[in-house]
């Protein structure tokens, strides 16, 4: 019995040979590997055992292990980099930049630690100009890690700029908003509102020493950078100032459009209820109170009494004559925007437009505006109408008292309402008198 399992153990054993001598290739390579990683005498176990005394804080030993991995593998990166590290540590600055200049010198492209450690110890003696050498030479890496630590440096140095020099301190955030771009980094926010914080410093200057139109334009060039709620904020405020009522208006509404909370918005309604006030004297009626709805949606405790049949006001309000010498024909042409002033979409509107001269009808156009399909939300404007008469005015030379009648209907069948007449007077080689009758 003994003999046959012998004898099937060995017929075992012959039919795996093959299996067996594989498996004994394979255990000889691991322990070769292992061996070689492990001797004193290779580089990686040289570097183990160095860095074994650095562990215990045994940095002397450390050091004069890695003094001796150099010598036998002077084009070992990675060994000048951790020496020069245990040379820092051991306070002893200057062999630390011997060892990073020699990583330097290998001229290994991919390798980037030694540029940036040269760099910061540079900016460590706020020598900025000194470290930006090291930097140029990995200008262009696309490792990620080198690009945001490359981010980093020029973040530095422009934070360090911003109090005596505010435009090179902008200069070089611009820089690190670059390598912060490509590496995707994080502090790409806090970079941008550091940016806008410095423009609205040097801004600020500006309104000190009473130059308001350089600090507009100093926002401006913040805008272009970063659109941001606060700067649009700040350049409504300076043209608030400057009694430019229009342009602060504007701003005020991008500003709180971008973020609701930029600021306390009554220097807003109040400047809202100002405009309204002024188109108000002026007979527009109309345009007043697109102004004061305006306002009470940002203060809903506003006491102004309203309309509330006034849903729709025009604007942008042209007109001209598009002559045909040749013909001896005139086609008049009305131009205008329409804005939904109410709290509610319109999901209905058309409009007609009745030319007329001398108080007779000559064309009537039609002209659907918006459906449920293309509705008008609230606080909207339609884009650009252009309506034209479909039948010429004759006689280019004479002189021709026009009028154009706008009719909107938002209902179904047509129920037609007046909405405006405007004047339009003609006359060869003269401007395009217009009288918009509210």
């Amino acid at each position: 019995m003994v003999v046959n399992m012998l004898a099937e153990l060995k017929n075992f054993i012959n039919s795996k040979k093959f299996y067996f001598i594989i498996i004994f290739c394979i255990l000889n390579i691991a322990g070769f590997v292992m061996y070689e990683q492990n001797k004193p005498t290779s580089v990686a176990g040289m570097m183990k055992e160095a860095d074994n005394f650095a562990a215990k804080g045994q940095i002397a030993y450390a050091i004069e292990d890695y003094n001796k991995i150099v010598r036998v593998f002077p084009e070992n990166y990675e060994a000048h980099i951790r020496l020069a590290e245990l040379y820092l540590e051991a306070n002893e600055l200057d062999m630390a930049k011997v060892e990073y200049m020699k990583a330097i010198k290998l001229g290994y492209k991919s390798a980037y630690q030694a540029n940036i450690a040269m760099a910061e110890l540079y900016v460590k003696e706020n020598n900025y100009n000194l470290a930006e050498g090291f930097i140029n030479e990995i200008k262009d890496t696309n490792n990620i890690k080198a690009l945001q630590l490359i981010g980093d440096f020029y973040c530095k140095w422009g934070n360090t700029l911003k109090q005596n020099d505010k435009t090179e301190a902008i200069r070089k955030f611009k820089i690190a908003y670059k390598y912060y771009k490509k590496s995707d980094s994080p502090n790409l926010v806090k970079l941008k509102k550091d940016v806008r914080n410095v423009y609205i410093d040097i801004s600020n200057d500006f309104i000190k020493i009473n130059n308001p139109r350089e600090a507009v334009d100093i926002l401006k060039l913040s805008l272009a950078f970063w659109n941001n709620s606060e700067t649009h904020y700040r350049l409504a405020k300076i043209y608030e100032k400057q009694g430019k009522i229009d342009n602060a208006i504007d701003e005020y509404k991008i500003a709180f459009g971008l973020n609701s909370t930029v600021a306390n918005p009554q220097s807003y309604v109040a400047l809202l209820i100002k405009k309204a006030e002024i188109l108000k004297e002026k007979g527009d009626k109309v345009s007043a109170e697109l102004y004061y709805t305006r306002a009470k949606k940002l203060d809903s405790k506003l006491n102004i009494l309203m309309n509330p049949d006034s849903r729709i006001i025009i604007n942008n309000l042209s007109a001209k004559c598009n002559e045909n010498i040749d013909k001896d024909i005139l086609i008049p042409e009305i131009s205008f925007k329409l804005t939904n002033i109410s709290k509610d979409k319109i999901n209905q509107l058309k409009i007609k437009v009745v030319f007329l001269e001398n108080n007779k009808p000559f064309s009537e156009e039609i002209k659907t505006i918006v459906s449920d399909k293309n509705p008008l939300v609230d606080d909207a404007s339609t884009s650009q109408i252009n309506i034209f008469s479909s039948e010429p005015v004759n006689y280019v030379l004479d002189k021709h008292n026009l009028l154009a009648q706008i009719y909107i209907s938002q209902k179904t069948p047509d129920k037609w309402v007046l909405f405006r007449n405007v004047d339009i007077i003609w006359e060869m080689n003269s401007d395009i008198s217009i009288h918009d009758k509210n």
